[in-house]
């Protein structure tokens, strides 16, 4: 800020015929029937004066005089979509986010929650968020039954008491920013560029969505009476989860609920799980997976948050994980399904033949990954422009090496290899290629990403779920080479352990392969775990021992006050709120002390303590050192005049000029994205850019 320059603080309360939920706030925002119940404003520590309805006008005229000013809001990108599309057409200037400053932001900077109600009880402010003023706004914001809006003359108690709530939201606004301040300037400007995605969007294909959407309406029609006959007309469709859980009882397969995580667990070892249970079980259970596809809900979100220029806007959520990585919103770029097909492919013979199910099936047996397959698609340039993308190869598995400086590992970066391959040759004994050894391959590739945090069976498991990971080939071809007995006896251990912690566990002859790997793994990374044990003890001492600062490798802890931060090679600190230890048994029954941390999250109004232990530290630094890197490409090639769409944790997307020379600008991506900054000399980056008409990777 300026000297001489005066911080603005505001809130809107508004009403809308569309929810803000599935719209988004920039569809919201735009939307006709949006308008302003009322706006509370204050200069500095001032108090807060409220504006109505019809005193908007007066509030435009008042604010030409602050226009150059700091503007302070919770969540302000809603207020400044708000005034885009509001007030800007009567005459208010256009929202500048360098001007612009959120509180929110700031909370979620500090690791604190990011809800105004929430960080103003974790500060222990004296001025809090009104709780009961949220249920009184539904009464006047959300259209009653017959369409119409209640009005001041109708109630209006509610209207004075919505006022002053307003009031109150401005003053706690204020109390936040007394007591943890604004964003550092480098942050500040990281979202800023964090505005301009949100705002710029990305172009959607409202046709292909569409079609998408009917083809799995039409695997539905054809596949639900399936669920009926395998239940003797029990279950009538897959949507009936309670009577589901029911048959399934019956059938001898118990279970808690029918998430995705709880099916696909039950599926990997149903023999070994449910000895003697019903055969049809697992047929309904797989016929349960399949038509309870989420990717039919990304469609749906595309054609609800899309504006009438046909982009999908304010999808990405600033600092939304505590490592400051990106959360995603609406229709959530984050979490797209990952392409089993050629998605080009796919979306030609979608958009050029318009075939039914059947015709579409006949092409790909799996019909709804195929339809999953293609959320990338939707995605699509501009007229007249190509996306160009780049992610960073293998890249938490780069920062983790260069983190603790595994040299071994940093080897094969630097010198091009295959490292999926060299980890399958530690697992395995013998040389793998990616022709000749795809399982063994793929095997090594599921031990990069699992088992850098500290993971074990549970960890190798989850991620060769996703990956599709056949366990039972990686056994056989594991166990046919032995091991020593010293290592056959610790996977044994470890196996029990893991067995007595998960309800439907491996059969042991997958267990223990999978233990056998995560000791070859480890036995070849001994820096790595090295650090899971320093870092825990850096943590821990520099927790209880306030205003001393722990180095640990590359990194540092200090705790000032109520924080416990670990500085970062960048500079930026992982900030966690509220550190203190409590007494835990391990899994493996030992008593001790763990560090734990407020996460933010609540629960009936109950903190979420999280423990912070050596793998989970581990993965915190990893993952917001490869933030950091990101916004530091993301920022340079921003500068160089691309206008970037979208990013994807370690990937990021932007729109250029379909005329342009595309092979200079994938070189120059390719630059930029592979160029380290000063702080992270002598890491090993790679990425490899495309440019296309539609989102793939």
């Amino acid at each position: 800020m300026l000297r001489g320059q005066s911080v603005i603080h505001l809130d809107f309360e508004t009403r809308s015929e569309v929810d803000i939920k599935d719209a988004g706030a920039w569809r919201y925002a735009e939307h006709p029937s949006t308008s302003i119940i009322c706006l509370a404003v204050a200069r500095d520590d001032n108090e807060p004066k409220l504006y109505r309805e019809h005193e908007i006008p007066a509030f435009i005229k008042a604010a030409k005089k602050y226009e150059d000013d700091v503007w302070v809001a919770h969540n302000a990108q809603f207020e400044m979509a708000i005034i885009e599309n509001l007030l800007v057409p009567l005459g208010f200037k256009k929202p500048d986010p360098k001007q612009w400053r959120c509180t929110a932001a700031s909370a979620a900077y500090n690791g604190l929650p990011r809800s105004l109600a929430e960080v103003g009880k974790a500060l222990n402010l004296s001025e809090v968020k009104d709780a009961a003023g949220t249920r009184l706004l539904k009464q006047i914001s959300v259209p009653r039954k017959d369409g119409s809006f209640l009005r001041y003359e109708d109630d209006p108690q509610v209207y004075e008491d919505t006022y002053a709530y307003n009031l109150q939201d401005v003053r706690t606004e204020q109390a936040v920013e007394r007591a943890i301040g604004l964003l550092p300037p480098y942050e500040q400007r990281v979202w800023e560029l964090d505005y301009e995605i949100n705002r710029r969007g990305f172009r959607i294909d409202r046709v292909l969505a569409g079609e998408m959407l009917r083809l799995s309406h039409e695997y539905k029609e054809l596949n639900e009476p399936f669920v009926a006959q395998l239940t003797d007309g029990e279950v009538q469709t897959s949507g009936q989860v309670q009577a589901l859980l029911d048959w399934l009882w019956w059938a001898w397969v118990p279970l808690d609920n029918l998430q995705k995580s709880t099916i696909e667990s039950a599926l990997l070892a149903f023999e070994h799980n449910f000895p003697g249970a019903d055969p049809r079980a697992k047929e309904l259970l797989q016929a349960r997976l399949n038509l309870a596809s989420a990717a039919v809900t990304k469609y749906k979100a595309a054609l609800r948050q899309v504006s009438d220029d046909d982009r999908v806007r304010g999808c990405f959520l600033y600092h939304g994980a505590n490592t400051g990585r990106w959360s995603g919103k609406g229709l959530q770029p984050q979490n797209l399904k990952r392409p089993v097909i050629d998605i080009a492919e796919a979306v030609d013979f979608v958009l050029g033949e318009k075939p039914d199910i059947t015709e579409f099936q006949q092409r790909y047996p799996q019909p709804l990954k195929a339809v999953a397959s293609c959320t990338r698609g939707v995605i699509t340039a501009s007229l007249g422009k190509k996306l160009i993308g780049a992610d960073f190869s293998a890249i938490e598995a780069r920062v983790l090496a260069w983190l603790v400086s595994e040299d071994s590992a940093l080897a094969v970066f630097e010198n091009g290899q295959d490292p999926y391959c060299v980890n399958a040759e530690t697992i395995f004994g013998y040389p793998a290629n990616k022709k000749d050894n795809p399982d063994e391959r793929q095997t090594g590739k599921v031990a990069e990403l699992s088992l850098g945090y500290q993971g074990g069976i549970a960890a190798f498991v989850g991620m060769a779920k996703n990956y599709d990971l056949d366990l039972a080939v990686m056994s056989d071809i594991i166990l046919k080479r032995g091991g020593t007995p010293d290592e056959r006896e610790r996977a044994e251990r470890a196996y029990e352990m893991y067995a007595k912690r998960s309800k439907r566990p491996l059969p042991p002859k997958q267990g223990i392969a999978c233990d056998l790997i995560k000791q070859r793994w480890r036995a070849a990374r001994p820096k790595t775990v090295e650090f899971w044990h320093a870092v825990q003890e850096a943590a821990e001492c520099a927790a209880r021992s306030p205003g001393t600062t722990v180095p640990c490798a590359r990194v540092s802890f200090r705790r000032d006050g109520s924080y416990l931060k670990c500085r970062l090679p960048s500079g930026r600190d992982i900030t966690y709120f509220r550190p203190t230890f409590r007494d835990v048994v391990t899994p493996w029954e030992e008593e001790k002390q763990l560090l734990v941390y407020d996460s933010g999250g609540r629960k009936d109004g109950a903190i979420e303590w999280k423990g912070l232990y050596g793998g989970l530290l581990t993965e915190n630094i990893v993952q917001a050192i490869a933030r950091d890197l990101l916004v530091e490409a993301v920022l340079r090639l921003e500068d160089r005049g691309y206008s970037f769409v979208l990013h994807v944790h370690d990937e990021a997307v932007a729109e250029i000029d379909e005329r342009g020379d595309w092979g200079d600008a994938a070189e120059d991506f390719k630059t930029h994205m592979s160029t380290p900054p000063l702080w992270a000399r002598g890491l090993p980056l790679a990425a490899e850019p495309w440019i296309g008409d539609r989102y793939q990777k």
